[in-house]
Formats: structure tokens, C-alpha cells, sequence
């Protein structure tokens, strides 16, 4: 009976250990039309395109409280450069569609955002998520979070 529990035990270990840590899956869109999922943003990508790219996503979401801490974060990305962070920035808001450069829906919006009244979500190029924050994240922040 105590190998069997030991054994059972070791496989929930090994199968927890294998699992992709901090990975969402969600779509978002581009004001083409085009369709991407976090997890496979580079084969999304080239679906639309043709072509290959390897971005990491930023996801910032607010309500209608927060949407001033969401118009903060865009300003400071004002003095970063995204190709050397290799950024997309994708929007959300939980009370209205805006379609205008990469965009989550609002149901989705809501989804993420949870009971906060704003988010930012950094993800690696790979869809797993780096740091789920309600601050602003600074370029320096950015970089950081993205090494680890």
C-alpha cells in the first residue's frame, strides 16, 4: 500500500513538473481581422501574413475605473523602443470594443482583468506569462521580467 501511495505520488509530481507553468490560452485580433492565439502567436501570425515572427505580448486591460492607469501605461511605452523589446501591445476593456490595433474582446477582457480594475500581463514569445501586474510597468520592468 506505501509504494502505491509513493508511486502515485511520484507520477502527480512528474506530471505537474511537465506542464507548461503560468501558460492562458486567449485569442486576440488586429484591426485587419486577423485571429491569434497566445500560445501559438508565430504560426498565427504567419496564417494571416505569411510570414514568421517572434514577439513577446504585453496585455494591458481596464475598466472603465482603471482606464486611466491603462492610458498611463501607453504613455510610457511613448519612450520605449518595442523592436528591441520585440513588443506587440494588445488592449482590452471589459465595457467597450475598441478595434483598432491588436485588440482582445470584451468578454475575454473581463475574463483576465478578473475583480481588477486594471491589469498588465507580460508573456513571453511562447504564451507564457511572465508577471500579471495592476502597476505600470516601466521599460526597465519589462526587460527584466522577460530575462527571467
Amino acid at each position: 500500500m506505501r509504494s502505491a501511495i509513493i508511486a502515485l505520488f511520484f507520477v502527480s509530481f512528474i506530471t505537474a513538473c511537465s506542464q507548461p507553468k503560468n501558460q492562458t490560452t486567449f485569442k486576440f485580433y488586429d484591426s485587419s481581422g486577423c485571429e491569434y492565439d497566445i500560445t501559438t502567436l508565430n504560426s498565427s501570425y504567419e496564417n494571416c501574413y505569411g510570414k514568421a515572427i517572434d514577439a513577446n505580448v504585453l496585455v494591458v486591460l481596464a475598466t472603465s475605473e482603471g482606464e486611466h492607469l491603462l492610458t498611463r501605461q501607453l504613455n510610457e511605452f511613448n519612450s520605449i523602443d518595442y523592436e528591441k523589446l520585440n513588443l506587440i501591445i494588445v488592449r482590452g476593456y471589459d465595457y467597450k470594443s475598441d478595434k483598432s490595433g491588436y485588440y482582445l474582446n470584451k468578454k475575454d477582457s473581463e475574463n483576465l482583468l478578473s475583480k481588477n480594475i486594471y491589469s498588465a500581463r507580460l508573456y513571453d514569445s511562447k504564451g507564457i506569462l511572465k508577471t500579471h501586474t495592476a502597476e505600470i510597468l516601466t521599460e526597465r520592468d519589462i526587460t527584466n521580467f522577460l530575462k527571467n
